[in-house]
């Protein structure tokens, strides 16, 4: 119990530094963030691409929005499918980023789903997110349109920006389905 307050504290005194540099949640808890930054010349994503963070760890979400809004990008933040579904029929993304399983209502495979119904592979690349190593939701998760997928566990906040500005850069880039979890 002890541990779960102090994590709390520092989750709250995060959310405050980054709602008072970057962004704040609206009255549906979208939380909205745009860095001005000075782009350098070269190979980063186009300025102003917007990222859409599905994820319903408050932590990992703010600090993913902070990391690519570093980038020049901006971001748009929910927890959960429902409101997933709403920014998707009002705003351009360039990219989607959805934690596997996602908790509410609308799990995120359906989101994937309605992502790919609205646009193509090319268009809007999507990186699935899982906390555990599950072949099977992995491999369901390319089959329903996602580019890529990476462990949690097994990659740091860096790597994963890393791929979402790959992914942006080269819009159609994807993982191949049968050679994921190869063993020979």
């Amino acid at each position: 119990r002890n541990f779960r307050g102090i994590v709390e504290t520092i989750s709250r005194k995060f959310l405050k530094s980054c709602s008072q540099s970057s962004g704040i949640a609206d009255e549906k808890g979208v939380s909205r963030h745009a860095l001005d930054l000075k782009m350098p010349k070269g190979d980063e994503a186009a300025p102003k691409d917007t990222v859409l963070i599905i994820e319903d760890n408050l932590f990992m979400s703010q600090l993913l929005s902070e990391k690519i809004g570093r980038q020049g990008l901006n971001t748009i933040v929910v927890s959960d499918g429902e409101r997933a579904l709403e920014i998707i029929k009002k705003e351009k993304i360039a990219l989607a980023l959805i934690d596997l399983p996602l908790a509410g209502d609308i799990d995120g495979f359906e989101v994937l789903k309605k992502i790919r119904d609205k646009y193509q592979l090319k268009d809007v690349p999507v990186i699935t997110l899982f906390n555990l190593d599950d072949p099977k939701s992995m491999e369901k998760s390319l089959e329903f349109g996602a580019n890529d997928y990476m462990v949690k566990a097994f990659a740091n906040t860096d790597e994963i920006i890393a791929r979402v500005i790959d992914q942006i850069k080269n819009k159609g880039g994807r993982k191949k389905i049968k050679a994921v979890h190869s063993l020979t």
